[in-house]
This record gives C-alpha cells, sequence and structure tokens, in this order.
C-alpha cells in the first residue's frame, strides 16, 4: 500500500535491504559475464576455448556459470588449463560464498538491531512476565503494558539455535551417507551381481584364459591384419573419455576430416580400386561421443574386409561372414543403428586362421 514499508516474516523491507538483495542478485551473473569476458580475450584464456566464434563463447559462459552456480561441469569444447583452472576455482569460491556471507552478515546486523531495540523478531513481546502478567504474583504492581527491557542472554538463545541446527545436520550427514553411500550401492551391486554378473563387471572379454579387453570399450588395433576402429579423441584411454566436440564450421574439423580421409585412402585404396573420398563411411574419420566406442558401421567394415582377407589370405567370403556374425543389430528392432564390435571380430579372425 502507499505510504505503508512492506513487510516480510514480519520485518519491514526498507532501501537498505532491497539494495542488499539487488547486489546480491547480481553479483554472481557479473562475475560469470566478467570471467568469460576475460576467458576470450586474453591469451591463456583463449588456450582453454576450442571453438571459435559463438560456439566457443556459449561454452566459456556455460562453464563459469555451473562453476559458480551449479556443478562445475563444462563441454569438451572447454579444456583445463592452468587458467581454467585459476579461474573455475575463483568462480567456485564467490559464486557459492559471498552471498553465503552476504546473507548471514545481514541477519545478524538484523539482530543486533531488534537487541539494541529491544523488540523482538515473532512477537511484540516475548518475556513471559509480559505476556502472561496475572501469573506472575512476586511483582504485583507490574502493568500488563509495561515495555518489556532487553531480553535475558539473547547470546545464548542463538548459540543454543545454532547447537540444535548444527546437531540435526550432523545427523542427516550420517543418515543419509549409511543409507545412500553405503547401503544403497552394496544393495545395487549384490542384485547385479545375481542377475547381471557378465555386465556388472565390465562385460570383459577373455581369449585362452586371458582377458583381452571389454565389449564397451574400444581399444587401438594398428596392424593391417585387424579391423581398425573409428579414430578417438582420447587415444582409446577408457579412463578418461571424451570427444572432439568441434562445431561444424570449425576450421579444425575439416582439417581432422581430411586429414583421417586421406589416411583411409591410403590404407585401403590398394584393396578396393575405384575408391574415393565419398566411399569412406562417416564413422571412419569422425570420434565418437565417448572416445572409445567400441562399434563400428558394416559400412566401414565392409570397406576393411577386402584389406583383410588379403593380408590374412583369406577368403573375402569368409571375412565377410564373420562381420555379419558379429553385427549387433538395432536395439529393439528400431533404436540405434547396426553396429560391429571391432574386438569380437578380431578375435572371431584370430580363431579362424588358427
Amino acid at each position: 500500500m502507499v505510504g505503508r514499508t512492506p513487510e516480510w516474516l514480519g520485518k519491514k523491507i526498507e532501501a537498505r535491504e532491497i539494495k542488499y538483495a539487488a547486489l546480491g542478485a547480481l553479483f554472481v551473473p557479473t562475475m560469470v559475464l566478467t570471467l568469460a569476458a576475460l576467458s576470450i580475450v586474453t591469451k591463456g584464456g583463449l588456450a582453454s576455448v576450442y571453438n571459435s566464434g559463438v560456439h566457443g563463447f556459449t561454452e566459456t559462459l556455460y562453464a563459469y556459470d555451473s562453476m559458480s552456480n551449479n556443478n562445475g561441469s563444462a563441454f569438451a569444447g572447454f579444456g583445463l588449463t592452468n587458467f581454467s583452472a585459476d579461474f573455475g576455482t575463483i568462480a567456485m569460491l564467490l559464486g557459492r560464498f559471498v552471498p553465503l556471507f552476504a546473507g548471514a552478515r545481514a541477519r545478524r546486523r538484523a539482530w543486533q538491531e531488534e537487541d539494541r531495540a529491544r523488540v523482538g523478531r515473532h512477537v511484540p513481546h516475548r518475556r513471559a512476565d509480559v505476556r502472561r502478567p496475572a501469573r506472575r504474583r512476586d511483582r504485583a504492581d507490574r502493568r500488563p503494558d509495561d515495555l518489556p527491557g532487553a531480553d535475558a542472554r539473547p547470546d545464548r538463545r542463538r548459540a543454543d539455535a545454532l547447537m540444535r541446527t548444527l546437531f540435526s545436520s550432523v545427523i542427516a550427514v550420517v543418515v543419509l551417507t549409511a543409507v545412500l553411500g553405503f547401503a544403497y550401492p552394496l544393495a545395487m551391486t549384490g542384485f547385479a551381481q545375481v542377475a547381471f554378473k557378465s555386465q556388472a563387471e565390465g562385460s570383459l572379454v577373455s581369449a585362452n584364459g586371458k582377458v583381452v579387453g571389454s565389449k564397451l570399450a574400444a581399444q587401438e588395433f594398428t596392424g593391417a591384419r585387424y579391423f581398425h576402429e573409428r579414430p578417438s579423441a582420447v587415444s582409446y584411454n577408457a579412463a578418461g573419455t571424451s570427444f572432439a566436440n568441434l562445431g561444424p564450421r570449425n576450421p579444425d574439423l575439416a582439417k581432422n576430416v581430411s586429414t583421417a580421409a586421406h589416411a583411409i585412402l591410403k590404407l585401403e585404396g590398394p584393396y578396393n580400386p575405384g575408391l574415393t573420398i565419398h566411399g569412406v563411411p562417416v564413422d571412419a574419420v569422425t570420434t565418437s561421443a565417448s572416445g572409445i566406442d567400441p562399434d563400428i558401421s558394416p559400412a566401414y567394415a565392409q570397406l576393411q574386409a577386402a584389406r583383410v582377407a588379403a593380408v590374412r589370405k583369406l577368403p573375402l567370403a569368409t571375412v565377410r561372414q564373420l562381420i555379419a556374425k558379429n553385427t549387433a543389430g538395432r536395439s529393439w528392432g528400431f533404436f540405434g543403428e547396426p553396429g560391429v564390435n571391432v574386438l569380437e571380430l578380431n578375435l572371431a579372425l584370430d580363431r579362424e586362421a588358427s
């Protein structure tokens, strides 16, 4: 209403509170924009940005926004350098703790002002002898409308409230850790070992009694007698999966695709007369989302079949039959695309040769 100071939860909201709230709301966005701007105008910052133009800027903006407000995630096009690590630490510290400290400081000042004014935060009179004067027999001269004095031991009340909050927090941490950190993982692990033992152990593949890999992770094959995986942005490192994340207008993507395509033509051309760059499958020259995709397309497998058959001195029909046996169809008949597991195909070739 006009002429009346607005209130919230029994407290008056005046000009100072509005200014503090505005500053708190604007601090984190301003910091995120500042860090993102420094990342794209400085040499050290640009070393973290793998993509140019709007694509690179949006990835940078997202990275600092996530580090200051969320879980600190980033796209693969935003790399980890000393610059991004230092600025990311600043974003995490300031984005999380400055608003907390500012809010705690504002609350403490509000309590101090209330204590100096000798008024309560929730009710007009918190003292029992004012609210219930009829029960006070020892001070009959006290009138019900007397103003209360300073509350007794305000610091003790705050300390008790703080201890109750801390105790509740500790109990919550212990219970949630026990349930979600121990009981639930143990239950899921036990269920997986009973119902899906092979998958739970990593879908491992063995040959001659020795583990040689996993159905779920690609590994590099370089010999001409083996089928090759698709390119990897992480050198087939299963401990650090990632992807190139190069935009369609990024010149590095065109350069990488051209280099890979010419390498395919050089390797497969002698065994496939008339092969041109238009006959090279897409997955032969592009990286997968994880960098360790174990499957290749049937088209890429068929392109390599002539080379493998010639080097191993096997009939081409035999190699193609092995490709067909190790080709997985679409999930449920319509999800995804057919794929050939390279590791299992190469092991099948070795068994055929032996």
